[in-house]
């Protein structure tokens, strides 16, 4: 076998190795879910899950996000800029060094985004691909279910206003909604 086969079926092996460990990593996180989960979380990080939903829900905007690289600023979703008038996505400091803080811990043990829409803040930490989501949930309003796109799941943590949520887009498609 010549030198430039060798480096071909190393390189298409590698390849397929690295798309076999991408879907592999992506079942197994499934395994970690569950209510149970979400409820230790909550326990050991109570003070950063509230330090941070407080924050947001304090903020008045509607649609907010904080990622994971970049977790002292939040993306405003559709903001009238000042600037020139027009509506686009806007990041915006964190003005809080303890919501900054709590956040970054939050991402360091396993959160991949924290979201609000409307009153309801998401801190994502299990997902598999696009479809599928699960983590902690917060809802100021206990009477009413918090607003989670794709939500197909959802139960209440001993927290009052806490809960554990799943949203899959691919349930939901097909009719299991939470009512």
């Amino acid at each position: 076998m010549t030198k430039q086969k060798r480096i071909i079926v190393l390189c298409t092996v590698l390849a397929c190795a690295a798309v076999l460990t991408y879907f592999a990593y992506g079942w197994i996180s499934m395994f970690r879910h569950s209510k149970r989960a979400a409820g230790v979380l909550l326990d050991r990080y109570g003070n950063e899950f509230q330090t941070v939903a407080s924050y947001l829900c304090a903020v008045e905007h509607d649609s907010i996000v904080i990622r994971e690289r970049d977790s002292d600023s939040m993306l405003l979703l559709l903001t009238v800029d000042p600037t020139d008038g027009k509506t686009k996505n806007m990041d915006v400091p964190i003005g809080e060094k303890e919501v900054q803080k709590a956040a970054s811990k939050l991402f360091a043990n396993g959160c991949n985004n924290i979201t609000k829409s409307g009153d309801t803040v998401e801190f994502l930490f299990w997902t598999r691909l696009m479809d599928f989501g699960a983590g902690v949930v917060w809802h100021e309003d206990t009477e009413t279910p918090p607003d989670v796109q794709f939500l197909t799941r959802l139960d209440a943590l001993e927290t009052d206003g806490w809960y554990y949520y799943e949203a899959d887009f691919n349930e939901y498609r097909l009719g299991k909604r939470v009512q």
